[in-house]
């Protein structure tokens, strides 16, 4: 192991098909390196967008059923840099079919991965999911707003606002205001932007 983990570091994020043939080789000689080196090795390829090397080590992980939430979280990461939003939220289905459940961090990624990749069903889902989640929760309700924002659709940026009242009003904050906010301006929607501005002074936000 010791001889490999230099190079596979290396390689990966340098010269992906040299990485390649090392893991296979280290694979052959029936190397077993540690949870942190193949975080590492993926951490590399995020940093060099090199996703093939990237979806291999994960096989390799696979393979030997040693894919944890860590792992998977730096996968995500991978797929991210590489603007593969759908593919990185198909990391969740993955999830779920080996039972391991997302951290608060995760859960706030997946939402606006979601979003970004337009799968407005799945960003419910995990939005649901991930409610009551501290300030992920948070993160997750601002990345559904400004969506809504942008597709014209300020009716749901209000109904995720009064979700947010509802479920976790703790957690209510002026950046989470000023977005739908934002979402009435964009959208030439002066009177209910105004409304909302006097709410916001009556409440000192």
């Amino acid at each position: 192991s010791a001889v490999y983990d230099p190079l596979l570091k290396l390689y990966a994020q340098f010269n992906g098909e040299r990485a390649s043939d090392l893991l296979e080789e280290m694979q052959q000689q029936g190397v077993v390196a540690s949870e942190g080196f193949f975080g590492s090795l993926l951490a590399r390829c995020s940093e060099s967008k090199n996703l093939a090397f990237a979806e291999q080590v994960a096989d390799y992980l696979r393979g030997r059923s040693v894919m944890s939430l860590a792992l998977y979280k730096t996968l995500m990461k991978v797929y991210a840099s590489c603007e593969q939003y759908d593919r990185a939220c198909d990391l969740y289905m993955e999830l779920q079919r080996v039972g391991i459940q997302p951290d608060q961090v995760m859960y706030g990624c997946l939402v606006k991965f979601a979003v970004k990749s337009g799968r407005k069903d799945l960003s419910h889902e995990l939005l649901e999911r991930s409610s009551g989640i501290g300030a992920s929760a948070v993160q997750s309700y601002m990345h559904m707003i400004r969506a809504a924002g942008r597709d014209g659709d300020v009716d749901r940026a209000f109904g995720l606002l009064q979700k947010l009242k509802l479920e976790q009003p703790a957690l209510l904050d002026t950046p989470v205001y000023n977005m739908v906010l934002d979402a009435c301006m964009t959208n030439g929607d002066k009177n209910r932007g105004a409304k909302l501005l006097c709410e916001m002074r009556a409440q000192g936000v």
